[in-house]
């Protein structure tokens, strides 16, 4: 990269970084009350603990992609590996 290049001419606004004591208090404000939001509470519960443990930024949080491990062929279950 270039000396001149805008990216490193651009200056990162300082940024506070979120406490323990403050992650608690949004945890303990999300509303976990009939079953369709109490499944969308546990889910923001779920990402906000990701994010604060493994100290992500906003964009990895919103780029983790998880997927549903798949389930054993029940037929191949019992066949040689060739």
């Amino acid at each position: 990269m270039e000396r001149d290049s805008p990216y490193l001419q651009r200056r990162a606004r300082p940024v506070t970084p979120i406490l323990t004591c403050d992650t608690r208090t949004m945890i303990d404000a999300m509303d976990l009350g009939g079953p369709a939001v109490r499944l969308a509470g546990l889910r923001d519960r779920v990402l906000l603990l990701i994010a604060y443990a493994g100290a992500l930024r906003r964009g990895k949080v919103v780029a983790l992609d998880v997927h549903r491990p798949r389930q054993p062929d029940r037929q191949n279950q019992h066949q040689k590996p060739k």
